[in-house]
This record gives structure tokens, sequence and C-alpha cells, in this order.
């Protein structure tokens, strides 16, 4: 999380507890991928409380921190969101004009997490606390035709899903977007990904909303 070693793992935990709920509401096959939703922010969350204890432990280590770890926390951000959740969408999806929608944005999804997954493994990602945030800075910022297509590909299948739960996910990530985006560009990965993670907890509504 974007605050505190404190609060990022006080997040993968209450994420966790909300994973293996989801886990157990999900009572169709199909919604296993969106149900693992929480679990897998927890784990990023995790990576990212690990960040704060290695920045507080070497203050001043400044653009040269931790490339290892940035790698695997930007992993998640770059590869794992843009390719999982069109196809988590699309999976429990039942209108058929909507679901191809969906498979299209899983396509754009997929090849942005092709592209960025490409960045990781040739370029050099660090860590930074600044301000209160994780700021990760790279080699070079991808192409805003990328940034963009990102922004439709995860946020386009969720914004028109048929479930209100996953619509209101959608769109506490749209607003994390644009407040980490506009905000704070510097550390737009760190706080987009808090917000998403925080809205991933509603998801748990929309698995027991039939109990």
């Amino acid at each position: 999380m974007c605050f505190s070693a404190a609060a990022s793992f006080t997040a993968a935990a209450g994420l966790a507890a909300a994973g293996v709920a989801c886990q157990v509401g999900a009572r169709d096959p199909r919604e296993r991928l969106l149900a693992a939703f929480p679990s897998l922010f927890a784990v990023q969350q995790a990576v990212e409380g690990v960040i704060w204890l290695r920045l507080a432990d070497a203050p001043g280590a400044g653009e040269g921190a931790l490339p290892g770890l940035s790698a695997i926390y930007l992993a998640f951000a770059y590869v794992v969101w843009p390719a999982i959740t069109p196809a988590a969408a699309w999976l429990i999806e039942p209108n058929g004009l909507r679901r191809k929608a969906m498979l299209a944005a899983a396509g754009l999804g997929a090849g942005v997490a092709f592209y960025l997954l490409w960045t990781l493994a040739t370029g050099t990602y660090l860590a930074e606390a600044r301000d209160g945030h994780i700021a990760y800075f790279a080699d070079a910022d991808p192409p805003l035709a990328v940034e963009l297509a990102y922004a439709v590909a995860v946020i386009g299948p969720l914004a028109i899903s048929s479930h209100r739960a996953v619509q209101v996910f959608g769109a506490v990530v749209a607003a994390g977007a644009a407040v980490s985006y506009f905000g704070l560009p510097w550390g737009r990965a760190s706080v987009w990904c808090f917000f998403a993670a925080a809205a991933s907890a509603v998801l748990v509504f929309h698995f027991f909303r039939r109990r």
C-alpha cells in the first residue's frame, strides 16, 4: 500500500480474509478467477510491505533501491491485472453482446500484458519512498497508447458488467486510476493498486448476494 509497511501488511491480511470468503462464496467454477482477486492483491500488498521495510533499513538508497522486489510488485500491476481482469469479467457475464466486448478487451489486455512483461524483462525497475508513498522508476515509461489500452482493458469490462458489485469495483478502480495519474503521477502504480486492492473487498458482496 502507498502509506507504510504497517498499512501494507494490514491490507494484505484483510484482503487474504476477503479472498477466502470469496472462494467460499464462489459456487460456479467460472467465478473462481474473479474470486481470486483479493488474494492476489493480498500478495501484492505484502510485497510492497517488504519493500517499505527494506527501504527503511537503507535510508537514502534512493534510485538504486530494490530492483528485484520492484519488478515482482510491478509484475502484478503491469502483467497480471491487464491479463486476467477482462477474462474474469467475461467468465461470469451472462449477456452475449457484453461478452463479445469483454472478449475483445481480453485480447487487448493480453497484448498489453505481453508488452509490459517484455519491458519488465529487459528494463530496470527501482523503488523509492517519497512523501509517504512508494515511487517506482523505470528506464522509460510505457507509451501513452499502451497506458490507454491498459485502462480500456482493465476498466472497460468491469464497467459494462451485468453484476452491480463488479461495476462498483470498476468505478473505484477508475477513480483510483484518475487520482493516481493526475494527482500523483510518480506514485501512480502504488496509489492505483491501493484503490484497486481496497475495492476488491466489494467482491465479497457479489459472491454472497444470493445467500
